[in-house]
């Protein structure tokens, strides 16, 4: 069980090492034409904090800002951050910092929501009302609403 965690974990890692060097690379292909493609690594950011989470979106977030330092800011090749370029540097570490954890957050919400959904029983009533081998369900429409009132609702709080 421990190594199938490890292996899990080193995946989402490796993408998030993958992702970053993918969109660095393209940037970098990019970089005669416009010095701004650096930004292409927040995509990076964005996609490893919804599919992997926070931690490995944190581990993009950091590369990525290495590498805008190293390859994007003057002089380049150098993790030096010339005076004036120091802010377009800050909002870039900050923006991807910001992104990393709202990614994340959406996913782990997005999780907490389909947790609730199983545990709520909806799935369990949707095979009971579904496919009775005719192409409908085949209930009548009172046990149907009875079935649905008995669904817990989904309230908000304000």
């Amino acid at each position: 069980m421990c190594r199938a965690v490890a292996q899990i974990a080193l995946a989402r890692y490796g993408l998030a090492v993958l992702a970053v060097a993918a969109t660095v690379a393209f940037a970098l292909w990019l970089r005669p034409i416009a010095l701004v493609a650096g930004q292409l690594s927040l995509l990076a950011i964005l996609t490893v904090g919804l599919i992997c989470g926070l931690p490995p979106a944190l581990v993009a977030w950091g590369l990525a800002t290495l590498a805008f330092a190293y390859y994007f800011t003057p002089p380049l090749e150098s993790l030096a951050v010339d005076s004036a370029e120091l802010p377009r540097f800050i909002i870039f570490a900050l923006l991807g910092l910001s992104i990393a954890t709202v990614s994340a957050a959406r996913r782990r919400a997005q999780h907490s929501l389909n947790a609730r959904r199983i545990s709520s029983g909806v799935t369990s009533s949707c095979r009971r009302l579904s496919w009775n081998g005719r192409g409908t369900c085949g209930c009548s429409k009172a046990s149907i609403a009875s079935i649905a009132s008995r669904e817990p609702r989904m309230t908000s709080s304000r």
